[in-house]
């Protein structure tokens, strides 16, 4: 009887050691100058709490992203290193006095801000929206959403064409639905495609064009979201309806 039982804890244990539990977040929040000329740059975005893998695999995807986004290459170097904001000076790097006056100048007309959100968290599926606005001279700034999608177990971050049964067979579908929404005309051969970014949301699937990716300036982004009733027949990592 003890060697049952002895059995059977052991069998938890090894079971047990493989399962991650589910990952926890709080919106990390930095606000901070590079310099004190320099504009402010803010930052809310979701971090994992757990001290695991998938949340080590998240908070260092979801960093890589903020880093390509902002228009500072030092500040991203800042985000990396976990540096304060006095430590990041535009003496760093041996430049001379000039070559300082010149940063600071051309830093004050950059400024960036950086808000996250989960949109969709369940299953096998986690995607987050970022929403950036960044400003770095001219008659105004630059808007962009990205949605990352994760693997939810490990949080391994998915391409696009990890998403779909069959990517081409999407498209043809997305372009008939976006016509119809649109009252399009068919689109000529081989113009249409698929955003950069597409994300899970509680409402459906979530294709999101970025400005210029299918219009112009004028029109701003393009957003659709498609039901999962009729999506679903196309996603490997499919939603419960």
């Amino acid at each position: 009887m003890k060697t049952f039982i002895y059995s059977s804890l052991f069998l938890i244990f090894v079971l047990g050691c493989g399962v991650e539990s589910p990952l926890k977040f709080e919106t990390h929040q930095m606000q901070w100058e590079i310099c004190k000329t320099c504009p402010k740059v803010e930052l809310n975005i979701p971090k994992a709490l757990n001290a695991t893998d998938a949340a080590r695999n998240f908070n260092g995807t979801l960093e890589r992203e903020v880093i390509g986004l902002l228009p500072f290459g030092d500040i991203g170097e800042a985000i990396s290193e976990g540096e304060d904001e006095d430590e990041v000076t535009p003496e760093d790097g041996n430049e001379n006095e000039t070559d300082a006056s010149e940063t600071i100048n051309k830093r004050a007309e950059w400024e960036a801000q950086i808000d996250g959100a989960i949109t969709y968290n369940s299953g096998n599926i986690l995607t987050v929206m970022l929403k950036s606005y960044t400003y770095t001279g001219g008659t105004h700034g630059y808007n962009t959403t990205t949605y990352l999608n994760f693997e939810n177990r490990r949080a391994q971050e998915l391409e696009n064409g990890e998403l779909f049964t069959d990517i081409k067979g999407f498209q043809d579908f997305v372009e008939a639905q976006f016509r119809s929404q649109n009252s399009m005309p068919p689109f000529e051969a081989d113009t249409f495609r698929l955003p950069d970014n597409i994300g899970y949301t509680e409402e459906g699937l979530r294709l999101f064009y970025n400005l210029y990716e299918l219009a112009a300036h004028a029109e701003g982004p393009i957003a659709l979201t498609i039901p999962y009733a009729l999506v679903n027949p196309y996603l490997i990592r499919k939603v419960a309806l």
